[in-house]
């Protein structure tokens, strides 16, 4: 089943945890508080995506990479968090997407 969705959560270097698309184009790139939700929330976003932010080796992001797998781990589960959250505030479905794959999250209470 292909399920599309507006809103995606994802870290990539640089850039805002937050992803739009329509009829599952990217459309842009935005700051949490673009989406309308709270500011606690937003800057949980800010924090996750900073956390990400500070792995990078600028003078070689080839070799990048978490310090251990429990960290790893860590950042995936909070990001998975986040993406609940920010269904349950919106009240709509989102995507997680992380290594690859995306994982659709509904708002708690409906899917």
């Amino acid at each position: 089943m292909n399920v599309t969705t507006r809103i995606r959560v994802m870290t990539d270097y640089g850039c805002h945890p937050i992803w739009l698309y329509d009829d599952g184009l990217l459309q842009d790139n935005v700051s949490p508080e673009q989406i309308g939700v709270s500011s606690d929330l937003a800057e949980r976003l800010r924090g996750w995506a900073a956390r990400y932010d500070a792995i990078l080796n600028r003078s070689d992001p080839g070799s990048t990479s978490w310090s251990s797998e429990a960290d790893e781990r860590s950042f995936v589960a909070t990001g998975q968090r986040l993406a609940q959250a920010v269904a349950d505030e919106l009240d709509e479905r989102v995507t997680y997407f992380r290594d690859g794959s995306n994982t659709v999250v509904d708002p708690r209470g409906q899917g």
